[in-house]
């Protein structure tokens, strides 16, 4: 910026441009009152923050007065950015501008005298002139904003479609030694009407998190910058950043995690991510969370072979036409370690009905509940039912599929 004495064609305003100068927090606040009453998006704004943008507005487009000129550079960071960090827009700080610099100049008129009102006559085309050029660079600083933030999306869509690829961008434009897989399935959302994707996308956006996401037919893809060691053994949960994002999303979602030792494993870890959500979706209703596939690697290998798991599932059909109240006891005993007396306890029914409705299995399915063999077997044949649908209702309604999850906080 480059200042001097007032110009000659203003040397006779001297004292209404000082006065006005010393009295800009007084013109800044009746601006904000006349903003607040006739702009609604000034209303939603905290008056502070909007009391001194355009306290600053009026500093600068006094000093338009004077042999001054602002830089775009100095416009940018005196003004812009101060105002974008307290929510306004450039959008509404250009009308911001306008409006100020009509109050401005109104203030100048009402101190200045009949020869002084005949200089800001002549000179008015100056005068907002700076208003104007106040304006125009908040203009240009958009655009080039607009064409930065182009450029940095089509830099991230390269690098996520790279990675999804298996290849090993070029270290510059890496955010990170390694990436957390988070793996979403594209299921109606509760928050509203939006879909899972858009309320993603949405929460995305507005925290500016450092993720790469990426929607594919069937889900939406998280990689998540995590410079955390790849665990060293198959319980270990998921990292603070992995659960800081998931969190961060705020509903009720099911998602595969996976943490890949190196970036040429993201392919690979996306494809398991996505085995683990159509696992979990097979089960029926569970409670939401981060899974990995080692917790569910029995229903996972059931999938795979679904010849197998209805063979496995018509092991227990029988059971099912005893009742869910069998079935659900059955589910208890191979939960509990097959401690018979506090079960009955737990489940309010008496030792001998709990025998009796033991026994009824055994006689059925011709497998012993005492045979830790025929146990492994009871097991798995419950999750074929889940799986294969053979058991009307899966689960019981109002209530989630327990699944081991070791690594959900």
């Amino acid at each position: 910026m480059r200042s001097a004495a007032l110009s000659t064609n203003w040397a006779g305003l001297r004292l209404v441009v000082e006065h006005t100068l010393s009295n800009a927090q007084a013109i800044a606040a009746s601006t904000v009152e006349w903003l607040r009453k006739n702009l609604d998006k000034c209303r939603q704004l905290e008056p502070g923050a909007l009391h001194a943008s355009v306290h600053r507005i009026v500093a600068m487009i006094v000093q338009s007065l004077f042999e001054t000129k602002y830089t775009e550079c100095e416009i940018e960071n005196a003004l812009v950015r101060p105002a974008l960090n307290d929510g306004i827009s450039r959008t509404l700080l250009r009308a911001i501008c306008k409006a100020t610099a009509s109050q401005t100049w109104a203030a100048l008129s009402d101190r200045a005298n009949e020869a002084e009102k005949e200089l800001l006559v002549k000179g008015a085309a100056a005068f907002f002139s700076g208003s104007h050029h106040i304006q125009d660079a908040i203009n240009r600083g958009e655009r080039k904003a607009q064409s930065g933030a182009e450029d940095s999306s089509v830099r991230r869509r390269e690098l996520t479609l790279a990675l999804l690829r298996g290849e090993r961008p070029d270290a510059g434009g890496m955010n990170s030694a390694t990436y957390a897989v988070i793996v979403v399935g594209k299921h109606p959302c509760v928050a509203g009407d939006a879909s899972v994707a858009d309320h993603i996308r949405h929460v995305h956006e507005k925290t500016g998190a450092d993720w790469l996401v990426v929607e594919q037919q069937d889900v939406v893809v998280l990689l998540v910058p995590d410079g955390s060691p790849h665990p060293a053994t198959a319980h270990a949960g998921p990292t603070a950043a992995a659960q800081a994002a998931f969190d961060a999303l705020r509903i009720p979602l099911v998602a595969g995690y996976v943490l890949p030792e190196m970036l040429t494993d993201i392919p690979a870890a996306v494809r398991e991510a996505r085995e683990t959500v159509a696992t979990v979706a097979a089960l029926g209703r569970v409670r939401p969370g981060l899974y990995r596939l080692d917790d569910l690697l029995i229903e996972a290998m059931l999938l795979r072979s679904r010849d197998l798991a209805h063979r496995l599932a018509t092991k227990v059909a029988p059971v099912v036409d005893l009742g869910e109240q069998v079935v659900e006891t059955l589910e208890a005993f191979l939960e509990s370690d097959c401690e018979r007396r506090e079960l009955a306890r737990r489940l309010y029914i008496h030792p001998n009905t709990l025998n009796y409705r033991l026994r009824r299995v055994q006689e059925l399915t011709g497998l012993s509940v005492s045979s830790p063999r025929d146990l492994g077997i009871l097991k798995t044949a419950l999750v074929a039912l889940r799986i294969t649908g053979t058991r009307t209702g899966m689960a019981p309604a109002g209530h989630a599929v327990e699944v081991r999850q070791s690594n959900v906080g």
